[in-house]
């Protein structure tokens, strides 16, 4: 059963983010495209900050994006290439 979501728009959504994804992954049609959004954690303290809200789960409800990540901290040594830089998970 599908329940109906709200945005501060005023705009009602037919479906949950889980109906949503579900849907576009069975190739059928939803109310809206399902949105994703990543960002390293200083835009997303940004963004809190600059929109007044607690955290990233009240930022990703706020902006309406449907897919949640896990995310856990590296915790490991500080990974350098071999010319010295540091890494990250796009290099």
């Amino acid at each position: 059963m599908e329940k109906k979501e709200s945005n501060p728009y005023g705009r009602m959504f037919k479906m949950t983010s889980r109906d949503r994804v579900i849907k576009t992954y069975n190739f059928q049609i939803p109310d809206r495209i399902p949105l994703d959004f990543c960002a390293d954690d200083p835009v997303y303290n940004a963004l809190i900050e600059r929109v007044g809200l607690k955290n990233q789960l009240e930022l990703m409800k706020f902006f309406h994006i449907d897919f949640r990540w896990a995310r856990p901290k590296w915790v490991g040594p500080e990974l350098k290439s071999p010319d010295g830089r540091r890494t990250d998970y796009f290099r």
